[in-house]
């Protein structure tokens, strides 16, 4: 009957093993998209400037500086936070871009209306084409 006991431990062990991979699995791919998200916004405030740059002299745009982005950082009580993003300049009146990364579970409710969240409630985007769970796509370089 020991030899039970110690086949049982043994596949207990292995459980814990296998979510704790899975646990370390999603908080990778979580902070991957993040990075994702927070790159692909810093090169659309780039390009958006460079457009202000550019505008110098052109009708309508004479004697006013070039825009930039103004970013103020949040935090949420719950978990996570984010970055607010926002420029009014001398082609854009006013535009913004924002990440945040929050934490927490999905209601029940909630939860049932989006592919994959039933599954695993802390992330909806199971079914999503930018998923964590799958490869995110490298833009060409120079775009």
């Amino acid at each position: 009957m020991q030899d039970g006991n110690v086949i049982e431990r043994e596949a207990m062990s292995a459980d814990n093993s296998a979510n704790a991979a899975s646990k370390d699995r999603f908080e990778a791919n979580k902070e991957r998209a993040r990075l994702w998200f927070e790159e692909l916004r810093d090169r659309m405030l780039a390009a958006l400037e460079a457009v202000e740059d550019g505008a110098e002299g052109a009708p309508g745009c004479e004697g006013k500086a070039a825009g930039r982005f103004t970013r103020t950082p949040w935090t949420r009580e719950e978990g996570g936070g984010g970055v607010m993003s926002l420029m009014s300049g001398r082609v854009f009146e006013k535009v913004g871009c924002h990440t945040s990364t929050v934490y927490g579970e999905f209601p029940k409710e909630f939860a049932a209306q989006i592919p994959g969240a039933a599954e695993d409630p802390r992330s909806g985007l199971a079914e999503c084409p930018s998923s964590p769970t799958r490869p995110i796509p490298t833009p060409p370089p120079g775009t």
